[in-house]
């Protein structure tokens, strides 16, 4: 007896808090050389809480590319990492003798989840929430609006993500309201299927 298949999925979350960070962090420490290594890291240990780390926080912020705006710099980050991620957890069996399969979604668990982390190179806050949705960009860095968020989602290779992907895009309910929004949102998704 018994189930025939076991498997067990795990979520990844938070690809765009670290693709933003590793982009960031390599522009400010390795091409620009603004900071050593260690001096990021203090900053980071700091929370920003020092007037230099309030000008290191907003050039983070401001200064480097975020995942969600069709840059293809960041997007391949993002991508590189979505494919190792699903490689290793697919390495490993449970204890049941199935195996984990890769997922990306948070639901909600964004922000518990982000209560516990410190600050990060991308200028989040310790105890801030994580990107939600697991494919999402970080809150309010979608810059270019939701069909360069697309774009930048079609890069990543969802095949890998056998437990399933959630992605979230808002809109105010003026953008979507009456016969036109409604097209609107049809065209929008249309649009989303056909990227590759």
């Amino acid at each position: 007896g018994g189930a025939r298949y076991n498997f067990s999925g795990v979520q990844g979350i938070g690809i765009a808090n670290l693709s933003d960070s590793l982009h960031a962090l390599k522009g400010m420490v390795f091409d620009q050389q603004r900071l050593s290594f260690d001096e990021l890291l203090s900053v980071l240990k700091a929370n920003f809480a020092t007037p230099e780390g309030e000008k290191v926080r907003a050039r983070l912020i401001n200064r480097f590319e975020k995942y969600g705006n069709d840059i293809d710099e960041v997007d391949n980050i993002s991508a590189e990492l979505l494919r190792h991620y699903c490689k290793e957890v697919e390495k490993y069996q449970n204890p049941r003798g199935g195996y984990f399969t890769p997922g990306s979604y948070t639901v909600s668990a964004h922000v518990p989840l982000g209560s516990v982390v410190g600050a990060t190179p991308d200028g989040r806050f310790a105890g801030e929430q994580l990107a939600d949705g697991g494919l999402s960009p970080m809150l309010g860095q979608d810059a270019q609006g939701p069909t360069a968020v697309l774009k930048s989602v079609s890069k990543l290779d969802n095949t890998l993500l056998s437990n399933g992907t959630l992605l979230n895009v808002k809109f105010t309910p003026a953008t979507l309201e009456g016969e036109a929004g409604l097209r609107k949102l049809a065209d929008f998704l249309r649009a989303f299927t056909q990227l590759k």
